[in-house]
């Protein structure tokens, strides 16, 4: 049976130094297969040297590497949003999955969740435990009821001020 690790993205994207001793996490466990998604940035010229020591590491380890930068509305996420993913196996080569969902099929945010109610700030849902918001400050809430449904713009000095720099 396989054993795969999964390494959290959010690690990556705030500590790219820290792909070497993920990578090596990995081969340690003998990890048949591990799996890593984080922002497009990881393959950035920036980040290369980085990616590419990980990718090293886990070649001399005796893994195969896939990885791309895939758009995750191709895969069903009701978001179009790209992410840097990569697929590191022991045991065969593994490639990357291929779209299934074709363009103009994509699901949007109200596709997902449109049968959930709506919460207050602080609640859960009752039907869905997945279902459940943070318990926003007043000046947060007061902020947020400023966006027009479409999205829009920020207006100028809707706080936080820091935002009218930007």
């Amino acid at each position: 049976m396989d054993r795969p690790v999964g390494i959290a993205p959010l690690t990556w994207s705030t500590h790219w130094d820290r792909c070497i001793p993920l990578s090596e996490h990995g081969s340690q466990c003998e990890a048949d297969v591990i799996i890593l998604e984080n922002v497009p940035d990881l393959f950035a010229n920036k980040h290369w040297a980085h990616y590419n020591a990980a990718k090293t590491l886990l070649e001399q380890s005796g893994y195969s590497i896939s990885s791309a930068l895939l758009g995750m509305a191709d895969f069903g996420l009701p978001q179009e949003r790209f992410r840097a993913v990569v697929i590191a196996s022991r045991t065969r080569n593994i490639p990357l999955p291929s779209r299934t969902v074709s363009r103009g099929k994509f699901k949007t945010v109200r596709d997902a969740i449109s049968h959930l109610p709506v919460l207050k700030s602080g609640e859960r849902c009752s039907i869905d435990p997945m279902h459940i918001t943070s318990k926003h400050q007043k000046s947060t809430i007061a902020i947020s009821e400023q966006i027009p449904l479409d999205g829009g713009v920020r207006h100028q000095g809707v706080e936080p001020a820091c935002l009218d720099k930007v």
